[in-house]
């Protein structure tokens, strides 16, 4: 192994120039400057980078009787030219010198196996449904063992998806440590890498998002260490999220509508026609029924029962705390739901999107366009920080306490769960009192609006 040869150094022109040999199925080239690597020509055409290396397997014994094995690096110049040749190599020794092997532990009946009895990190099995999945969130290629990439998928295969009801900030979370560690060994990384990452949002004054990221890495790396994962010399044991400090606290949302503005808002909503007309009765209904964004534009029209509105609950349900809501349509409520379904139809969902044809509901991120478009044609504040259509469900429970219902009965209405032991004695679902809330809410906003 790593014999010195005497052919000339591998370049971008001699690559071009190299063919394989006639009456072969492939040829490999080796480089005099670069040990043990070397470019594997294919008679069909295809020219791979290879590397060798010595495995750290079988665990405590000789540097010699540990196999050389082959990683592959990437096909030139698709995947990879020259120049990312010598990162990749330093990967591959950084994966060995820590005590993983890239291509994975020998199976056992091969040299190098494991010795019999040996207890490592489970083996991770991509599910054909989630390879693409994978794929998009954490980078196209082969995922090195030991890497971060692989904590990531094992994160994601064992804990995210089973367990997660709302995993798309994981997700995206995930795919935003990837891009910078994806390839790192797992157990090298420290507190530097966490806070250049969390240091990317701070920067830009996004600090929400900076204390999320925070959190996000904390809970990958806890719960990498939690499940003992990799072998030895690559084993989980550092948190690199501890101890990053100096991110505040989150910032309490206070912003809703005054009265004013809420009568231009609705009439801003009333004067938009087309397509428009379906995401600003949205946001009427968002307003009216105080309910989530997200429950709102899912809503489906098989959820409606007469006046009153069935959020779905469970693990496939849309409420955060998992129950299923009633909600009461007051007539407003009712109008809106008419003149939407003479608009588009009985499908499946109350507000498809104007812009996809199958049917899709609108999205969050869709609405909150939407919306900052009403506020600014309305002359509404929304600047430099849209706050968002969240800030309509915002504005709805102001106005129930403003009316005189309790905090029990505005809880109620907007799902929040009963806080400390009532909730496990008092299990009341408030259902006259949240129909008596509705139809005082309605009237005041009818008010607003005429007025």
């Amino acid at each position: 192994m790593g014999k010195r040869t005497s052919e000339p150094a591998l370049t971008d022109k001699r690559l071009r120039s190299l063919v394989c040999p006639e009456g072969k199925s492939f040829h490999d080239f080796r480089d005099s400057d670069r040990r043990n690597f070397f470019v594997r020509v294919y008679a069909t055409g295809p020219k791979v980078f290879f590397y060798r290396y010595r495995s750290p397997y079988p665990k405590g014994a000789p540097v010699a009787q540990r196999p050389v094995r082959t990683a592959r690096l990437g096909s030139y110049p698709e995947e990879m030219g020259l120049g990312g040749v010598k990162a990749a190599m330093a990967k591959v020794d950084a994966l060995v010198a820590a005590g993983a092997d890239p291509l994975g532990p020998p199976q056992e009946g091969q040299k190098g196996a494991t010795r019999p009895g040996r207890v490592g990190a489970p083996v991770v099995v991509d599910d054909g449904p989630r390879a693409a999945q994978l794929a998009a969130l954490l980078g196209p290629g082969p995922i090195l063992p030991g890497s971060f990439g692989d904590l990531a998928k094992r994160y994601l295969l064992q804990h995210v998806w089973p367990t997660f009801r709302r995993p798309r900030e994981m997700e995206a979370a995930l795919s935003q440590m990837c891009s910078a560690w994806r390839d790192e060994v797992a157990s090298s990384i420290r507190k530097g890498h966490a806070k250049a990452l969390v240091n990317h949002w701070k920067l830009r004054d996004k600090m929400t998002a900076a204390r999320r990221m925070r959190t996000y890495i904390g809970m990958v790396f806890n719960w990498g260490i939690g499940e003992d994962l990799f072998d030895e010399g690559n084993r989980l044991e550092v948190n690199p999220a501890a101890g990053i400090r100096d991110l505040g606290r989150e910032r309490r949302r206070t912003d809703h509508l005054q009265d004013a503005e809420i009568g231009t808002f609705w009439r801003a909503c009333q004067a938009r026609a087309g397509g428009h007309a379906v995401t600003s009765a949205a946001l009427q209904l968002l307003l009216l029924l105080v309910q989530r964004p997200g429950e709102v534009y899912q809503m489906k029209w098989s959820e409606i029962r007469g006046e009153w509105w069935h959020i779905p609950g469970g693990k496939g349900g849309r409420t955060k705390n998992e129950l299923e809501h009633p909600v009461f349509l007051p007539p407003l409520a009712l109008e809106i739901l008419d003149r939407v379904r003479a608009a588009v139809g009985a499908g499946v969902y109350v507000f498809p999107s104007p812009r996809l044809s199958d049917g899709s509901p609108v999205t969050v991120t869709g609405m909150n366009s939407v919306y900052n478009d009403i506020c600014r044609a309305a002359g509404i504040a929304c600047e430099p920080k849209p706050w968002g259509p969240h800030g309509l469900r915002r504005t709805g429970s102001t106005k129930l306490s403003e009316l005189g219902f309790s905090d029990e009965i505005v809880d109620a209405v907007t799902n929040h769960v009963k806080r400390g032991v009532r909730r496990n004695y008092n299990l009341n679902a408030y259902r006259p009192e949240k129909q008596r809330a509705m139809l005082a809410w309605e009237g005041h906003l009818r008010s607003i609006i005429a007025g």
